[in-house]
């Protein structure tokens, strides 16, 4: 874990234990809206905090970032693919991006899906306007700091016990289409929870974990049990759900969790 560091609490669960994985193609059916994939940033907070240990039957899981890139030296052409076992895994690039070298596009599900039609794996770009480009991608595994928007290793090596620094683990001189997984997924580990994994095939077995989205609560207040509550209440009994959720047992803060989930249906 990185020293000195606060990490945001993540509301996510485990959908899937690594113990019964799947494929990515399958993990995408088990999760339905407003759920989604945790992003790689989300999953890094999760692997890094004490929030960690309540998750280790998950690791290693599969995470909704999803990312292209071709081999080293060559730049991005109107579509990434490369085949193995028989297995063909395939991406379209956008023009705007073709002739880019040492970069990578990275997309978060379910901005993007993987499609399957046999032997062949399909990476369907839903939303690439929202495709982010990580330049001075990596040649070659090792120690880097990360892209900001997608915490993608990237940029030159640096030492591993550098704060913000995670390992990169890529296809060696190959390309590679999919989604990113988190955790120990091959049995070569550098650092559980800070080994970034862009290599591992659709097809793997692996953990799932999902991420809740909220609704918006009620902008002009709203009535419970027939009592008018203002926008400054409903804001004041979130921050105490959360404040009494990390000190006071679950069975002793049922009430805030029914007039939350009232709010939630105004």
């Amino acid at each position: 874990m990185d020293a000195n560091r606060t990490w945001p609490t993540v509301n996510a669960r485990i959908v899937v234990a690594y113990n019964n994985g799947v494929d990515f193609h399958s993990a995408q059916g088990l999760i339905r809206k407003p759920e989604r994939f945790v992003t790689n940033i989300e999953a890094d907070a999760i692997l890094n905090s004490e929030q960690s240990y309540a998750f280790n039957s998950a690791v290693p899981f599969w995470v909704g970032t999803g990312v292209l890139y071709e081999a080293p030296g060559k730049k991005l052409g109107s579509r990434v693919e490369y085949t193995f076992n028989g297995q063909k895994f395939v991406a379209e690039v956008p023009k705007r991006f073709q002739g880019m070298l040492d970069t990578a596009l990275a997309l978060e599900h379910p901005d993007w899906e993987m499609e399957k039609k046999g032997g062949l794996y399909i990476f369907k770009v839903n939303s690439p306007e929202k495709i982010q480009a990580v330049e001075n991608f990596p040649r070659e595994d090792g120690w880097r700091y990360v892209h900001e928007g997608t915490g993608i290793p990237t940029g030159k090596e640096v030492c591993g016990d550098r704060l913000g620094s995670r390992y990169l683990r890529r296809r060696v001189n190959s390309p590679w289409v999919g989604p990113l997984a988190r955790g120990d997924v091959d049995g070569w580990v550098a650092d559980r929870c800070r080994d970034i994994y862009l290599d591992s095939r659709p097809v793997y077995v692996l953990g799932v974990v999902a991420i809740g989205c909220e609704a918006p609560a009620p902008q002009k207040g709203a009535v419970v049990n027939g009592i008018e509550i203002t926008q400054e209440e409903i804001d004041g009994m979130r921050e105490e759900h959360m404040r009494l959720s990390k000190t006071v047992p679950p069975e002793h803060i049922r009430l805030y969790e029914e007039h939350l989930r009232k709010l939630r249906r105004q």
